[in-house]
């Protein structure tokens, strides 16, 4: 079998490991001939390379997939002697299966016929796979870049019956937990099951943040301590501090009240969702939370700069309208984001205390 070498960017076989023993027995392996069928990749470089050329990408993408293409793809073999997986369909090849890498993404294919085939529209699957005007996006991790770039594309591209090839591949670096690599075998990772039976209402907390926090281009490391902070600072000392001044006021002058646009705020507004548009059109998902403008301080600002603040005085009414017209801007363009718009804290009520966070639902 093949294992990945992902400081180094490459693939190593077998036969390139020192000394190898077997990790339950330590027992050294014994190399035995085989014949295995391959997918000549060497071959199908230069229209893999067009296929790239012809796409944009992220900036942890684009290295990655150019330090293959210097190197040459070289022949990968796509079947293995195995007793379990998915029998190669040849009389020739009894005993042989497709290898997982080759399998797998020819999966998303086949279930989207079979979806087809349940919904009684047994070509719809066409619709995804076949027309131009589809865009594929595949929202992966960082060691399965090349799979989903390189590899699963010749393999469309080998099988020449105009299969739709990836529009983009918006990959991910890695989330680390308390600065250590999560890992479920060693118990070192967040069991989402126990955080949702045990804070169902804090589900869009921890979204809020793992938004805030994605690997978008590096490595990150989420700590439950941050986790507390953004919650305190940003969803409650901000977001939900803002909903809760204007919603009084709102609350204190009634809902009868001449609206006046302030024309600042309104281009502030439009620049705004033109800002986070690009950023989600980039797949910068952080960046488009982290302009909300609800976490903006032109939002923040807006009821001082007003007047309207001044709580006996109904002269501050005229103004409330500049600052409601901005926050139903601010409820379509959360809208992108299920945290912020699902989340109890953008809920507030006129008069209730803005809600803190002292710790995280469990340890």
């Amino acid at each position: 079998m093949e294992t990945s070498a992902r400081s180094a960017g490459a693939l190593l076989n077998p036969t390139d490991l020192k000394n190898p023993r077997s990790r339950l027995t330590g027992a050294v392996p014994e190399l035995r001939p085989s014949f295995q069928y391959y997918l000549r990749l060497d071959k199908l470089q230069p229209q893999v390379e067009a296929f790239v050329r012809s796409r944009s990408w992220k900036p942890n993408v684009g290295p990655v997939i150019e330090h293959w293409l210097r190197a040459g793809l070289s022949p990968r073999a796509i079947t293995r002697d195995l007793a379990w997986g998915v029998p190669v369909p040849l009389p020739q090849a009894q005993g042989k299966v497709l290898y997982v890498w080759f399998e797998a993404p020819i999966g998303y294919l086949s279930l989207t016929q079979r979806w087809a085939q349940q919904e009684g529209q047994p070509d719809r699957w066409q619709l995804y796979w076949k027309d131009p005007e589809t865009r594929i996006l595949h929202f992966i991790g960082k060691d399965n870049i090349v799979f989903h770039t390189l590899f699963f594309p010749a393999i469309l591209l080998a099988a020449e019956e105009g299969y739709t090839l990836p529009y983009a591949v918006p990959a991910q670096e890695f989330l680390n937990l308390e600065g250590q690599k999560i890992s479920t075998s060693r118990r070192w990772s967040i069991d989402i099951d126990r955080y949702v039976a045990e804070a169902p209402e804090r589900i869009d907390e921890l979204r809020f943040v793992l938004t805030l926090l994605m690997p978008q281009t590096k490595d990150r490391d989420f700590t439950w301590e941050e986790f507390a902070a953004r919650i305190n600072n940003e969803l409650v000392a901000t977001l939900t501090n803002l909903l809760h001044r204007v919603l009084s006021l709102l609350w204190r002058f009634g809902p009868v009240h001449r609206v006046e646009v302030s024309p600042e705020l309104l281009r502030w507004r439009v620049e705004t969702a033109r800002q986070v548009a690009e950023k989600l059109e980039r797949y910068d998902f952080a960046g488009g939370v982290g302009d909300d403008p609800g976490l903006g301080p032109q939002s923040q600002q807006a009821p001082h700069r007003s007047g309207s603040l001044a709580p006996a005085d109904r002269s501050g009414a005229p103004s409330l309208g500049a600052v409601r017209r901005p926050l139903g801007r601010l409820w379509y363009l959360a809208g992108a984001f299920p945290a912020c718009t699902g989340s109890p804290h953008f809920a507030g009520l006129p008069g209730a205390p803005p809600l803190r966070v002292g710790s995280p639902p469990f340890p």
